[in-house]
């Protein structure tokens, strides 16, 4: 049986840094979610913020809100508005695997 790959392992906790390369938010982005208490640091050691995979994930999907959205509609309504986060992703990755079969078809042809 083979192993989890890598980016499907969880962790327990999440540096600040780790956050924002898989969000694709900056620093002032997570720190004004965290100033709303729409997520809150899981740990704080050092002065360092972790953040647990809970908070990872909100993250993620208010992420693909903010294309739309402000930061505040996001934290007001963000029940609401998770469908509409997931469906972004989703449709983000299938427009990316649509490239990358495009560019193998297109690879194969002479």
């Amino acid at each position: 049986m083979r192993g989890k790959r890598k980016k499907d392992v969880k962790k327990l906790y999440y540096t600040k840094s780790e956050v924002m390369q898989i969000t694709g938010l900056n620093y002032q982005q997570i720190k004004a979610f965290e100033d709303k208490k729409f997520i809150t640091p899981a740990k704080i050691q050092n002065r360092r913020r972790y953040y647990s995979y809970e908070s990872l994930k909100k993250l993620k999907l208010a992420s693909a809100l903010l294309e739309n959205h402000s930061i505040n509609d996001i934290v007001s309504n963000f029940d609401k508005m998770v469908l509409e986060a997931k469906m972004s992703l989703y449709k983000k990755t299938l427009s990316q695997i649509k490239n990358k079969i495009e560019m193998l078809l297109n690879g194969h042809q002479s």
